[in-house]
């Protein structure tokens, strides 16, 4: 459907939706509203909204909603209220339409309608226009439509969108670092040293304690510990 958004909004035009031709009635309560044998019919207009590359005949009403989520426990004093509440996913629901006489087609409207499931089973972020903001990675969560005596020759559809948010995952290679920590490690065997140290002590054992300096025993002990130690951490 051609990008209508540069052109100047020319004066609404009532349309019946049980015949979807112009209506030359009256246009009673705003865009949706029941005319003299009308039936019922609503304003068709160029707009600037669509949905992804969807861009419909009448939008009708605009809903956008944005939630803060605040926590229910107590807060303390003087803490940053900031870390708890945060903002939910940004909604909105365009209630939309599309009339057989815009195409001049008769079934344009159910094709329209057809694409709108298309694009949701899809499953894939799209860009949403309003009136009043532009929304970014947006998947429609919800398509309503209601058939009536009303709507014949044209379809009026209720869609719900949520935004998806896209976080960044950043990923740290720590095998450098795990390598360079082993390789400044000395590789030592603590059993032969500690075999090396009882040896030393039994030496000094069996050649009598006072024939060697006092500190010698206290060494090897001091040594034996240290290295039991390292066996237990």
């Amino acid at each position: 459907m051609a990008d209508t958004s540069l052109v100047p909004l020319p004066p609404p035009r009532p349309v019946n939706l049980t015949t979807g031709a112009p209506s030359a009635g009256p246009v009673p309560g705003g865009n949706v509203g029941s005319g003299p044998g009308d039936g019922g019919y609503a304003l068709i207009y160029f707009n600037q909204s669509r949905i992804g590359s969807v861009v419909p005949d009448v939008v009708i009403e605009e809903v956008n909603d944005d939630q803060l989520q605040v926590t229910e426990h107590p807060v303390e004093d003087g803490a940053a209220v900031s870390d708890h509440a945060f903002l939910r996913a940004k909604t909105v629901d365009m209630k939309i339409g599309f009339a057989d006489y815009k195409q001049k087609q008769i079934g344009s409207s159910i094709r329209e309608y057809e694409f709108l499931l298309a694009i949701q089973a899809r499953r894939e972020p799209l860009d949403v226009t309003t009136g009043k903001r532009i929304y970014r990675n947006m998947l429609p969560i919800g398509i309503t439509v209601t058939n009536d005596q009303r709507t014949k020759w044209a379809v009026i559809a209720t869609v719900r969108l949520r935004e998806v948010r896209i976080s960044t995952a950043r990923s740290v290679n720590t095998a450098t670092n795990t390598a360079q920590r082993q390789s400044t490690t000395p590789a030592t065997n603590i059993g032969q040293q500690i075999l090396q140290k009882l040896t030393e002590f039994n030496g000094l054992l069996s050649q009598g304690v006072p024939g060697n300096p006092p500190d010698a025993a206290t060494s090897i002990l001091q040594g034996l510990g240290a290295l039991f130690g390292k066996v237990v951490g």
